[in-house]
């Protein structure tokens, strides 16, 4: 009476446990790359990162001007 054929209610995706946990976590997967891929761009390191940390040791005297010079200039290539 309730069968409807090879796909229906009693074969398939249809009412079996895997054809009701498929959607939802193919659903939360799909969120998860989504705020993955929107979160800030800040998790790569960039040249203007790593001039902040060049002037910090600067600043603090951890290494002298010629040094900082030559490494701004590798930085900024």
């Amino acid at each position: 009476m309730w069968n409807w054929g090879p796909y229906g209610m009693t074969g398939g995706w249809g009412w079996s446990a895997l054809g009701m946990i498929f959607p939802v976590v193919f659903f939360i997967i799909l969120v998860a790359v989504i705020i993955w891929a929107l979160r800030p761009a800040s998790r790569w390191p960039s040249a203007s990162s790593g001039l902040e940390a060049l002037k910090e040791r600067y600043a603090r005297g951890e290494i002298g001007r010629e040094e900082f010079l030559q490494k701004k200039a590798d930085l900024l290539e």
